[in-house]
């Protein structure tokens, strides 16, 4: 039975709350937003830690879990960058201890689906991934790096298209970050075999609930994913069939399920550390592309900009 452990606010605590009965394995142990006294006083009572802590901290309190031999899932983005990233992934390394990036999106139902009838042939060739993500002015997102606001997304197009783009170019402004900026940003990436993803995030909308669609179109089929309160829809032919949106707690249950799995199985997670550096590296190509507004090419070990 692996005993989990949340770092983070009750809010975080009440939803691992929920899933708990549900998990297989594993068991909540303690939640605590400060790390001190949960080490220092209940340290042998859990094995693993789920970290929802500010993204300037996720460094050193995964680190801190690692030297105290416990596994670690740390939501994302993994850190503020790709060297802070680094340094977390080595200390798992020399614990000996899993290492798991929590990324709902890749959880949820509709968009698993999706993603397993793309991978399983079912759309055909290579084509078009279209990612909309819009939030209200007021979303906690606000004030967050570009970097940040971009790992998810981006880590949904390397998962689809099974490796990192050889070219991308990022128009627009730092979504929430510049009061007087641009509240759009669109990302276009280019991948080996001719797959294409186009991503677009905007903090403008009015007062109220965000949006945040997905659609891929191959050479022989298409899928679609939002995240409205409705059915998604699928169709290759024949009948329609559909998957409901509103689906709970389903992608959290699964994605600790994942790493419950991973510790039991010795094996590695299916987000590791590194797709997390991934996901952060190409986001910081973007960051810089949007800045230079030149494209960033992929030359097999980093990211370097095209000059004009």
């Amino acid at each position: 039975m692996l005993r989990l452990a949340v770092i983070g606010d009750e809010t975080e605590a009440s939803s691992y709350d929920r899933i708990v009965p549900r998990l297989e394995g594993a068991t909540l142990i303690a939640a605590a937003g400060d790390v001190d006294p949960l080490f220092e006083s209940h340290g042998r009572e859990f094995d693993a830690v789920l970290i929802h802590s500010a993204a300037d901290l996720h460094e050193a309190h995964a680190t801190r879990a690692a030297l105290a031999g416990k596994h670690v899932l740390v939501q994302s983005p993994l850190a503020l960058d790709v060297e802070s990233a680094e340094r977390i992934a080595a200390a798992c390394r020399r614990a000996e201890v899993c290492l798991m990036v929590g990324r709902s999106l890749r959880f949820v139902p509709s968009i698993r689906a999706v993603c397993e009838s793309w991978q399983g042939g079912q759309l055909g060739a290579p084509g078009l991934l279209r990612i909309h993500r819009w939030e209200p002015q007021s979303s906690p997102r606000q004030g967050e790096s570009f970097t940040a606001q971009l790992v998810n997304e981006l880590d949904l197009a390397c998962w689809f298209f099974r490796g990192i783009p050889n070219l991308l170019y990022a128009s627009g402004g730092e979504p929430g970050v510049e009061p007087n900026g641009s509240n759009y940003a669109q990302l276009h990436l280019g991948f080996e075999g001719g797959g294409m993803a186009l991503i677009d995030v905007s903090t403008s909308l009015p007062e109220g609930e965000g949006y945040f669609s997905l659609s891929l179109i191959g050479s022989t089929g298409a899928a679609y994913a939002d995240d409205h309160h409705n059915m998604q829809l699928l169709y290759d032919g024949g009948s329609p069939a559909a998957v409901k949106t509103r689906q709970g707690d389903a992608a959290m249950l699964a994605e600790v399920s994942e790493l419950v799995a991973a510790v039991d199985q010795n094996r590695k997670p299916l987000i590791s550390g590194t797709e997390g550096r991934i996901a952060l590296s190409v986001a910081a190509a973007a960051a810089a592309s949007l800045a230079s507004g030149q494209a960033a090419r992929w030359t097999g070990k980093q990211f370097e900009l095209e000059s004009s």
